[in-house]
């Protein structure tokens, strides 16, 4: 069994999530007390490390509640040690491949006893024994703001469920693509509804599994 993933994001009108190695605000007010209710309504965020590198985001529920679980895929555990994501109550699992640094694990640790790890694939984490891992622990509801090769990586696997996708009347022009891989995805969403927040429009789909 897996936790029902929700996706998340903001989008240029050219497709671009964002520009690499730099941070960028696509959503408005609006949009992002819409991105903090989800996730006031999640049991988990599930992040890339290259999210947590660049934007150094909190992944909190800043509408009241308790904090949603963090977690952050990084596969060669580059997490930093002073993550904005470390520093803020409640759990955050990091999960990585087998192949990480037992050092960097050590490290991480020491710093922040309360970090759960879990290890799983060779040399990148198998996203599917993650998410079982993530449902045993009782986490049934998801919700992936993952980059481009997340978020590719979790469609081209089957394992999203919903999209909230802003389209945000900006061009990016070079970035990240919204689903960043070398292999196209046979996943066809059904578009359910169309919510407008000023100039911005977010569009809701189901996927089929």
């Amino acid at each position: 069994m897996y936790p029902h993933v929700i996706l998340s994001c903001a989008m240029s009108i050219d497709g671009k999530i964002g520009k690499k190695g730099e941070q960028v605000l696509l959503s408005n007010r609006q949009d992002l007390d819409r991105v903090h209710n989800l996730r006031g309504n999640a049991d988990a965020i599930m992040v890339g490390i290259n999210t947590v590198i660049t934007d150094n985001p909190q992944l909190t529920a800043r509408q009241g509640g308790k904090n949603p679980v963090r977690v952050i895929v990084d596969s060669n555990a580059r997490l930093p040690v002073k993550a904005n994501v470390l520093t803020e109550p409640g759990e955050v699992i990091l999960a990585v491949s087998n192949g990480a640094s037992r050092d960097r694990l050590i490290t991480l640790k020491k710093n922040h006893p309360g970090l759960k790890m879990v290890a799983t694939g060779d040399r990148m984490v198998n996203l599917k024994n993650l998410l079982m891992n993530l449902y045993e622990r009782g986490i049934k509801v998801v919700l992936l703001e993952g980059g481009g090769a997340l978020n590719h990586s979790m469609l081209e696997g089957g394992f999203i469920n919903e999209m909230y996708i802003t389209l945000v009347p900006v061009v990016l022009g070079e970035g990240i693509a919204l689903f960043n891989g070398k292999a196209p995805v046979s996943a066809k969403p059904h578009l359910e509804g169309i919510i407008q927040h000023g100039d911005q429009v977010v569009l809701h789909y189901s996927v089929p599994r």
